[in-house]
């Protein structure tokens, strides 16, 4: 069932909002605009292709000097900056990975990448453009932040729709393998009754010849003799 299952990454082009914190799905080649406030958290995600590989988050120019974490662990926190692989998507083909960046500052605005294998690989970056801004001045109700490398209570619920969906596509194949099935049956069947038939018609044709070569030399002998009527 692994397979196809790549389609889940890619269901998602909405920004959502997790705890109080903006969560958002980057997809490669797609800038994606990120606000958050001054001393508060925010959290994204990012995708790599399985949990081993090295993923790297970077700022500006991406260099060696601009990374802000980097890991091919489950779980990696650099300073303010942090990484969690979501262990529920390990089985499917494509992972998330929770990128957080804690105790906002206004100099954290700017451009961000999320990359696999190193700054210099080919591979196509996932970026972010965030803008910090300062807190309201107003009192806000307070919110309950979710801790960093805490897994989500519950899955999103495009999850469960497209598990759904899936089983329902899982559920058509094997009905449409079933009714094959019995087709080539009811094929064979018809295959085999022919058989006999025929086999039938070849016996009655080899008896009607017996029959024939048992009567021809009784016919030729009497009419030799003179004793058969004429037919």
């Amino acid at each position: 069932m692994k397979t196809g299952h790549s389609l889940i990454f890619f269901l998602l082009l909405l920004a959502t909002l997790q705890d109080g914190n903006a969560c958002l799905y980057s997809f490669p080649g797609k800038k994606i605009l990120l606000t958050g406030t001054v001393g508060g958290n925010l959290t994204f995600e990012c995708f790599f292709d399985k949990p081993g590989q090295m993923k790297i988050l970077c700022k500006d120019g991406c260099k060696s000097e601009d990374i802000l974490v980097q890991t091919t662990e489950d779980t990696a926190q650099h300073g303010r900056y942090s990484m969690e692989v979501d262990q529920s998507t390990v089985e499917y083909s494509m992972i998330t990975v929770y990128v957080s960046i804690a105790d906002l500052t206004k100099s954290d605005s700017g451009r961000y990448h999320c990359k696999a294998g190193s700054i210099t690989s080919p591979s196509e970056a996932q970026l972010f453009e965030l803008k910090v801004e300062d807190a309201p001045t107003t009192p806000q109700p307070p919110t309950t932040s979710r801790p960093l490398f805490q897994q989500p209570h519950q899955p999103p619920p495009w999850k469960h729709h497209l598990q759904i969906l899936l089983w329902e596509h899982l559920l058509q194949i094997q009905l449409w393998e079933h009714h094959l099935q019995i087709l080539l049956w009811e094929h064979h069947l018809q295959i085999l009754l022919w058989e006999h038939h025929l086999q039938i018609q070849l016996w009655e044709h080899h008896l009607q010849i017996l029959l024939w070569e048992h009567l021809l030399p009784s016919r030729e002998w009497c009419l030799m003799c003179g004793w058969c009527w004429s037919s």
